[in-house]
């Protein structure tokens, strides 16, 4: 089943899938379990009549780490989160 069981927590904006950072979260660790890679994570603020990116607000992969450590990052980043507004891209292998 895998990353698509998160479908129905999904906030779907034309192209792109969103997610609130608790399911974020929960994407990200499926991701890694399955041995997927990812790039990074973007953040947005949904509106009425838009979409706003907030590129200071999200995070790229650093090649350096290994996936263990990246997942901890990418986990810590999204649960400065958990209260806001914020909703999350998560671009991974085969997105």
């Amino acid at each position: 089943m895998g990353i698509c069981k998160f479908n129905d927590v999904a906030i779907k904006h034309n192209n792109m899938v969103l997610y609130k950072s608790t399911d974020a979260i929960k994407v990200v660790k499926e991701c890694f379990r399955m041995n997927k890679s990812v790039y990074g994570i973007d953040a947005f603020i949904l509106k009425e009549q838009y979409i706003q990116p907030f590129m200071e607000h999200s995070i790229n992969a650093d090649e350096m780490l290994n996936g263990e450590e990246q997942q901890e990052i990418f986990i810590k980043h999204l649960k400065k989160y958990l209260n806001s507004e914020f909703v999350f891209e998560i671009v991974y292998e085969g997105y």
